[in-house]
C-alpha cells in the first residue's frame, strides 16, 4: 500500500512538471530568440567592431579599478568581447533575474490565488509538488541555452569571428548549475514569502544583489566573502577568453542548488496553506 502511495506521488510530480513545463514552452522559445538574435547580431559585428576600434586605448584610458571591476580588460579579445556583450551581465544578470522571479511566483502565487490547498488535494506531497515546480524550470534553462548557444556558434563559424567554438559550448553547458541556482532561490523564495510580489522582489534582488557584491569587491581585502555569491563559481569571461572552467564551481552551484531546494521543501512542510 504504501508503495503504491510513493509510486502514485511520483507520477503525479512527473506530470505537474510536464504540465508546469508545456506552460513554460512558449516564452522560453520567445527569449531564447530574443537573446539568440541580440548574441547572433553581436557576434557576427565582433570581428568589423575590434578592427575598426581601438578599444583597447579606450579601456586604458579608464580608471583601472572600473577596468577590471567589470572585466573590460578583456574586451579587445573576439571572447572577451562577446562575453562582455552577451553573457557577463546579461546572461548572469538578466536570465539569471528573470528565472528568479519566474520561480518566485511558483508555490506563492498559487497560495495567494487559493488554489494550493486544491491542488494539494490531490495525492501529491507538498514535496512533490515543490520539486516538481522546479523541474519545470529545466524548460526554460535548457531551451533557451540550446536556441542561443546554436546560433552563437553557428554564426561564430559562419562570420570568422574568432571564437573558440569549444569554449562557446563550454559557457552554455557550465550556464546550467547557475541558472539552476537562481530558479531554486526563486523557489525558497516563493516558500517563505508572504506575498508573490515580495517573493519576486526577495528573490531578484538576492541574484542582482550578489552580482553586484562579487563584482565590487573582487580583488578586494573582502574578496573572500565574493565565495558565497553563485556568480563567483560561473565567469563566462574566463571561459572565453582563457578557457578556464571551473568544474568544481559548477559542482557547488548544483550543490547550492539541492541545499536550498531541501531548505524550500522543510519550510513548505511546516508552511500553514489554510
Amino acid at each position: 500500500m504504501q508503495g503504491k502511495k510513493a509510486r502514485t506521488g511520483e507520477r503525479r510530480m512527473r506530470e505537474t512538471a510536464r504540465y508546469e513545463g508545456r506552460g513554460k514552452l512558449l516564452a522560453s522559445v520567445t527569449i531564447g530568440g530574443c537573446l539568440a538574435a541580440f548574441g547572433g547580431l553581436g557576434t557576427a559585428l565582433t570581428p568589423g567592431i575590434l578592427d575598426d576600434f581601438d578599444i583597447e586605448t579606450v579601456v586604458a584610458n579608464l580608471p583601472p579599478a572600473v577596468a577590471e571591476g567589470f572585466g573590460l580588460e578583456a574586451i579587445g579579445s573576439p571572447g572577451g568581447f562577446i562575453a562582455l556583450e552577451l553573457y557577463q551581465y546579461v546572461w548572469l544578470v538578466g536570465l539569471g533575474s528573470y528565472l528568479a522571479y519566474s520561480a518566485a511566483g511558483s508555490i506563492a502565487g498559487d497560495a495567494q490565488a487559493g488554489r494550493l490547498d486544491m491542488v494539494l488535494a490531490a495525492p501529491l506531497s507538498r514535496r512533490g509538488l515543490l520539486a516538481g515546480k522546479f523541474l519545470a524550470y529545466l524548460v526554460p534553462v535548457l531551451v533557451v541555452n540550446a536556441i542561443v548557444g546554436g546560433v552563437v556558434i553557428g554564426v561564430n563559424a559562419a562570420v570568422g569571428a574568432g571564437i573558440e567554438p569549444a569554449w562557446l559550448v563550454a559557457v552554455h553547458l557550465l550556464s546550467v548549475p547557475y541558472l539552476l541556482v537562481c530558479c531554486a532561490i526563486g523557489v525558497t523564495a516563493s516558500v517563505f514569502a508572504d506575498r508573490r510580489s515580495q517573493a519576486e522582489g526577495v528573490a531578484v534582488g538576492t541574484v542582482v544583489g550578489t552580482f553586484v557584491l562579487s563584482t565590487l569587491l573582487g580583488g578586494t581585502a573582502l574578496g573572500g566573502l565574493t565565495r558565497l555569491t553563485p556568480a563567483s563559481y560561473y565567469d563566462p569571461l574566463a571561459i572565453l577568453t582563457t578557457g578556464e572552467y571551473d568544474l568544481l564551481g559548477a559542482g557547488v552551484l548544483l550543490a547550492a542548488t539541492v541545499g536550498l531546494l531541501a531548505v524550500a521543501a522543510a519550510g513548505f512542510e511546516r508552511a500553514d496553506i489554510a
